[in-house]
């Protein structure tokens, strides 16, 4: 009964965390995310997203030092384009 139960919720995190990267993040690697995504961490969220469906698009960022580049591009998005 708590395998079928345990087997329902991974497949349910699974489904979510398909529709969006930010999803992703906070299911399956929260201890990366220190706090509540900013307006601008949402939107580099949308244009990851984009360049997903959108394949051979290019996109350049500039932000300061500790902004969370590196973490939300080639951590999260390299993790959630191979899942």
């Amino acid at each position: 009964m708590i395998q079928k139960f345990n087997k329902s919720i991974s497949s349910l995190r699974r489904e979510a965390a398909k529709k969006s990267l930010w999803t992703f993040a906070l299911i399956y690697m929260k201890d990366y995310l220190k706090l509540f995504p900013s307006s601008a961490h949402q939107e580099i969220y949308g244009i990851l997203m984009d360049l997903l469906k959108n394949r051979g698009g290019k996109f350049a960022l500039a932000a300061p030092r500790e902004f969370g580049k590196s973490t939300q591009i080639t951590l999260l998005y390299v993790l959630y384009c191979i899942c």
